[in-house]
Parts: C-alpha cells; sequence; structure tokens
C-alpha cells in the first residue's frame, strides 16, 4: 500500500486524496497518507514541503523543510506540489534554509515574522503547469462482492462498496449513511428492513472518480489493513457513534 502511493509523480494526486480524507474525518487513512508523504522526504523534499504546507500538517511540513537543509537539486517536476503555497510561506521556507533550520520557536510557515512587513500573495497560477494525471494511478478501488452502497463522484462515475466499512473509516461518512437510510424509510415505510430491505443507499460526492477511487479503497486498508481483506469481519465492525 505504501508503495503504491509513492510511485511515480504522485504528490499531486496523494495531495487531493489527503484533503478529501481530512475532509471525510478518515483518521486511519489519514495517517497511512501522512506516511506516505513523509516517504517523499529523502529523494523529493520539495515536493513533500509544499503538499504538506498546503494541508497544514506541521510535522510533516517540518520534517520536509529539514530534509531540504543541504545539497538538493530543485526540479520543475516540483512545481505542481507548489500549487497551494503561498509566496509568504516559500519566503519563509528560503529563511529557514538559508539558517540551516535552526530557528526560534515562535517560527511558523502559516505566521508571517512580525518584524518584516511581507504580504502572503498567492503564487500565480499561470506559472505553474498541471498536475501530472497519472497520480496514484496503482492504488484503486477493488471489486468485490456483496456491496450495498453507491458512490457517485462529482464526474458521474459509480462506484461500489460496502457501508460497513465506510460507518468504520469516516464518522462523517457514517453520518451521512444513517441519514440517508432514515430518508428512505420515512418516504418508504413498507420497507422496515425485516420484510423487505430498503434499497442500496447511493451518496454523491464531490470529488472527482480519480480521487474518489483511491480514497474509497484507503477506507478498505485503514479498516481491514490484512493483505487479505475479510467482508464478514467488515459486516461485524462496531458502527462509530454518530453525534
Amino acid at each position: 500500500m505504501q508503495d503504491h502511493l509513492v510511485d511515480g509523480n504522485s504528490e499531486p494526486r496523494a495531495a487531493s486524496v489527503l484533503a478529501a480524507a481530512l475532509k471525510y474525518d478518515m483518521d486511519e487513512a489519514v495517517a497511512l497518507l501522512k506516511k506516505a508523504l513523509l516517504s517523499f522526504v529523502p529523494t523529493r523534499p520539495l515536493e513533500a514541503w509544499g503538499v504538506a504546507c498546503a494541508m497544514g500538517l506541521e510535522e510533516e511540513t517540518m520534517a520536509a523543510a529539514r530534509g531540504l537543509c543541504g545539497p538538493v537539486t530543485y526540479t520543475r517536476s516540483a512545481l505542481p506540489a507548489l500549487r497551494g503555497v503561498s509566496a509568504g510561506q516559500y519566503w519563509r521556507l528560503l529563511k529557514f534554509i538559508r539558517r540551516d533550520g535552526i530557528v526560534d520557536e515562535a517560527f511558523s510557515f502559516w505566521d508571517a515574522d512580525p518584524r518584516v512587513a511581507l504580504g502572503d500573495p498567492v503564487l500565480p497560477e499561470e506559472s505553474i503547469p498541471s498536475p501530472p494525471e497519472d497520480a496514484l494511478e496503482a492504488i484503486t478501488l477493488k471489486e468485490r462482492p456483496d456491496t450495498n452502497i453507491t458512490c457517485r463522484s462529482s464526474d458521474g462515475v459509480e462506484f461500489h462498496a460496502h457501508k460497513e466499512v465506510l460507518h468504520g473509516a469516516s464518522s462523517v461518512l457514517s453520518r451521512r449513511i444513517i441519514e440517508a437510510e432514515h430518508s428512505i424509510l420515512s418516504r418508504n415505510p413498507e420497507w422496515d428492513g425485516r420484510h423487505r430491505p430498503p434499497p442500496p443507499v447511493t451518496l454523491e460526492f464531490d470529488e472527482p472518480a480519480s480521487t474518489l477511487s483511491p480514497l474509497l479503497e484507503l477506507c478498505y486498508h485503514a479498516c481491514l489493513p490484512s493483505a487479505q481483506i475479510d467482508l464478514r469481519r467488515a459486516r461485524s465492525l462496531p458502527l462509530r457513534t454518530v453525534c
């Protein structure tokens, strides 16, 4: 799983999947993606720093910045990962590198130095090439039997999964599933779950298929990290408490 996340130029796609995992409160998936992001530091620290900084990940940003202190070759391939970084954050990175990572405790990549009147204009969009489309190509949602929920991406692609796994992976999705089931039952009381089960729930996502597919696959690895996922075990997982 870890190796697939770092194959090729996967930082831009990894960033979109990480953003979605944070949005849906997928703690285990976020931990997996953070670990993958840190694996970039020894060989591609600038890309790792850009993604971590744009996501507001303090520990990962600092680790990547320290990886930039020393002889590092910068290439244009790093630019897509800097898409969400402000000019002020990049300026502070240069200051961090010039000081060889020796900064005071108040140093932050997100808060401007009050002693320097410098704003944080966003890097111009036209100066940054589009991110590669093959990122995270190696990890996609696998087909599994007995699925009971449909997840539709923003570009209309449908993925079939198990709601028990989504319940366990994300408190946000758990809440959405329960609300959708209650809505169906309120409109169709004859579907009482005993004599006539309700139809499968369909969840609409804001993310495109290229992000949703690896995100859903991460749910399986987060809930059931073994190489061979046992769906019977998935159905026995306790549901998270919905506030």
